[in-house]
């Protein structure tokens, strides 16, 4: 469904090493991976390909004129999400994290005026994030423990449906 957005352009903030924009881009969604290269645990991996390095979100978002922001993970900096979602030219913010109040930017209790948030759904089937793990029950089950979730934020008036449940 994401190939609805294809042809927007589109960054990703905090790559470290572009793995999901390296996928993305392997399935026909081309996206420009950002890092700012704050994360010691990224700045010295190498990435699986180009990262615009050394821009701040803010300086990537002035430069690209993004109309598709992903983040994967974001750090728990509000001020990060604030941007994206304030920024003239996003229309679109796919969120890849934790769920609220833990310890991605997201809370649980920010809105913004012009955006609806959107939980995709049918995600954690076919796409087990970084965090997301099997886990054996004292019974013996096994079972997926996601960890993680994907929010979508889509400007209002801005066309567009994909699956998701309204928050």
């Amino acid at each position: 469904r994401l190939r609805r957005l294809v042809g927007l352009p589109a960054i990703e903030v905090c790559a470290g090493r572009a793995a999901l924009s390296y996928h993305l881009g392997q399935r026909g969604i081309p996206v420009t991976p950002i890092d700012d290269m704050s994360d010691d645990r990224t700045a010295n991996a190498k990435p699986l390909i180009d990262v615009d390095r050394g821009l701040t979100h803010q300086q990537a978002l002035e430069k690209y004129q993004p109309r598709v922001v992903i983040g994967g993970w974001i750090p728990n900096t509000p001020q990060i999400g604030i941007d994206i979602l304030n920024f003239p030219t996003v229309d679109y913010f796919i969120d890849i994290g934790e769920v609220p109040l833990n310890s991605t930017w997201l809370r649980a209790d920010y809105r913004n005026e012009h955006f609806k948030l959107m939980h995709l759904a049918n995600v954690g089937r076919p796409a087990i994030w970084i965090m997301d793990y099997y886990v054996k029950s004292e019974k013996g089950n096994i079972g997926f423990f996601q960890h993680s979730e994907a929010r979508f934020w889509k400007r209002k008036g801005a066309p567009m449906t994909l699956d998701h449940r309204f928050d």
